[in-house]
């Protein structure tokens, strides 16, 4: 990931370069191959450069198209034979970085540029003509975006909070509602930090930036009412393979050394091995990290070392393994980043052990259990306490038509175990079976009886990756 940052003065200053180059020393750790800084009027943009593409190579950036528009990007786009056939332009073109696409992408579709533009991306744009600073974030928000906003005074953006941070004028005044959110393990809001002044950007989301203010749009959203509709559950299986495949695929348009998570459950695995069987074929191998919590007596923990000790062998991995405990954990949180993966997270902290082994790319199961492999979880409860029962009845009976369970179990194990107190619930789930305290967080998930959920059967990683 590389860096991007700078900032905007709405009350007709000039922009000090002094103040950009000290966002460019907070953001250095982001870009190693190669930094620029860019400052004219009220303007300033810099970028920290890491290269992981072939055409990231050729980029230099903040890109100046004839003067017109300057950017600063983010980005790695999967559509780039798309734009480029869109574009008319020519075969030797096809080595453009990212950059000159979405830079031609802003010249003919101005805001709704975004639209059109698949992929992973932050940038933003300065139209000196026009007065206005445009900024968007990818669809689902891979890459990071901050800013804060001073009205009359000052728009600044940044990769990370740091970069905005290294600016005096920006208040370091503390969101408490964020902080006993995060303590909560509530990481419900999508765009606040922990400082009251900072937000970050929502993805599918643009800003459009002026003297006159800041104008929020959203530029995609899930069509609910589109569905799709396919013969059999085998052709739903092969379905959602070609897409994963896809995107392994898209992932891995790379000339760097790639890693990925492992934590023996089914997303993670699932992208390990589409990636190592398809990195062999390049006679290349890939590394992985596995986060091993320390099995200490009274924790309530699911040792998943066979899992991932079956894949390592299998698919010729290059596997590392990191042990710690809470205190661990706790010590190395990363105030600047409210977010449930950072630096001191599993995930970051994995990610970090790869990038030590040369890897420049990294993937990750994160989130899978919200998607294509979500169990219902908190689903049911939330059902319950808005009082839509005909729906919770109709979605229980479709679940036990897969998963039969005595109903009430079901209904104090995935409906009544997600209200109660920890007290209160730590009696019932012994009683009747339910979700842990964890479980019921997002950290752990559990099926009717109380046990661990199921996990996939490695075995299975050459027929299926669902």
């Amino acid at each position: 990931m590389s860096a991007i940052f700078g900032f905007l003065r709405l009350d007709g200053s000039g922009a000090e370069r002094d103040e950009l180059a000290a966002m460019d020393g907070a953001l250095a750790h982001c870009g190693p191959d190669g930094h620029g800084l860019w400052t004219k009027g009220p303007a300033a943009l810099g970028h920290r450069k890491l290269e992981v593409t072939p055409e990231s190579r050729r980029d230099e950036q903040p890109r100046v198209s004839g003067g017109q528009l300057i950017l600063t990007a983010d980005a790695i786009l999967d559509n780039r034979n798309e734009l480029i056939a869109e574009f008319g332009l020519p075969e030797n073109e096809k080595s453009l970085p990212d950059s000159d696409l979405i830079l031609e992408a802003y010249h003919r579709w101005g805001g709704d540029c975004p639209k059109h533009l698949l992929g992973d991306f932050a940038f933003a744009v300065w139209d000196p003509e026009a007065g206005t600073l445009f900024c968007a974030r990818d669809h689902m928000g891979i890459r990071p975006f901050y800013y804060a906003h001073l009205p009359g005074r000052l728009f600044a953006f940044a990769t990370e909070i740091k970069g905005l941070l290294a600016l005096a004028e920006i208040p370091r005044r503390v969101d408490e509602t964020t902080v006993g959110d995060f303590l909560t393990l509530n990481h419900s809001s999508r765009t606040r930090t922990f400082y009251r002044d900072v937000r970050r950007l929502d993805a599918a989301h643009s800003l459009a930036v002026s003297t006159d203010g800041v104008r929020a749009k959203r530029f995609w959203s899930l069509r609910p009412d589109r569905r799709l509709e396919l013969p059999s559950r085998e052709a739903y299986a092969r379905a959602l393979r070609e897409r994963i495949e896809e995107a392994v695929a898209c992932r891995l348009r790379c000339g760097v050394r790639v890693g990925a998570h492992l934590s023996g459950g089914l997303d993670s695995t699932a992208l390990a091995v589409l990636a190592a069987r398809r990195l062999r074929e390049q006679g290349e191998r890939l590394v992985t990290a596995s986060f091993m919590p320390a099995l200490e007596e009274g924790w309530r923990l699911h040792d998943e070392r066979p899992f991932v000790d079956t894949i390592k062998e299998r698919e010729e991995l290059e596997a590392h393994e990191i042990v710690t405990d809470s205190v661990d954990y706790c010590s190395s949180l990363d105030i600047d980043r409210p977010m449930a993966v950072d630096a001191g997270t599993p995930e970051g902290r994995t990610a970090a052990l790869m990038a030590e082994r040369g890897a420049r790319v990294v993937l990750s199961g994160w989130g899978g259990d919200e998607l294509a492999t979500f169990n219902g979880r908190g689903y049911f409860s939330e059902l319950f306490v808005k009082g839509r029962w005909l729906t919770l009845a109709r979605e229980a009976r479709k679940r036990r038509r897969h998963y039969p369970f005595r109903w009430y179990r079901f209904l104090a194990g995935n409906v009544l175990g997600y209200l109660l107190p920890d007290r209160l619930h730590a009696w019932a789930s012994g009683v009747f079976g339910g979700p842990t305290p964890s479980s019921r967080a997002g950290s752990a998930s559990r099926n009717e009886s109380g046990s661990e959920r199921s996990r996939w059967d490695p075995t299975c990683a050459a027929t299926s990756s669902t």
